[in-house]
């Protein structure tokens, strides 16, 4: 299997930009694995990115990640779906934090990036983990890492 790749579990509305952000980031031959319950979109598959692998699975599922490896990925990031609870924000995080408990034993050596849209939900993560706001303009989101 592939080890020192990053893991995308979740998708994101601009996937092509993070993709790209992190293939001028990262050396050329880090494997990028995209873990979604969708299909890849076509126009991601259009931009021929280099070592970009779909991996049809969820999250919340650890055989889905145990199938990409994740206990020899080098980065996690989790994304969070802030339209699945739509009528109640405060909603938006639960899979996600849920998730991101089981990647932390499952990939105890990643640097493990989680990306959270109710404030105060960040109070889950000790201090010293750096938030980065998102550039999603429908929505206040934050990155945690």
């Amino acid at each position: 299997g592939i080890t020192g790749h990053i893991l995308i579990c979740g998708s994101v509305e601009g996937l092509d930009v993070l993709l790209l952000f992190l293939r001028l980031f990262h050396a050329k031959d880090v494997y990028l694995v995209v873990m979604d319950l969708a299909e890849p979109p076509e126009y991601i598959l259009e931009l021929e990115i280099p070592h970009l692998i779909f991996v049809k699975g969820d999250p919340q599922c650890r055989g889905d990640l145990v199938r990409c490896n994740i206990s020899h990925a080098s980065k996690v990031i989790l994304l969070s779906d802030p339209y699945s609870h739509e009528d109640l924000i405060e909603k938006a995080d639960t899979s996600t934090l849920m998730t991101y408990l089981d990647v932390r034993t499952m990939a105890r050596h990643a640097q493990v990036l989680t990306e959270l849209v109710h404030e105060p939900n960040l109070k889950f993560f000790r201090k010293g983990h750096t938030p980065w706001l998102s550039q999603n303009p429908q929505i206040k989101r934050r990155l945690v890492g």
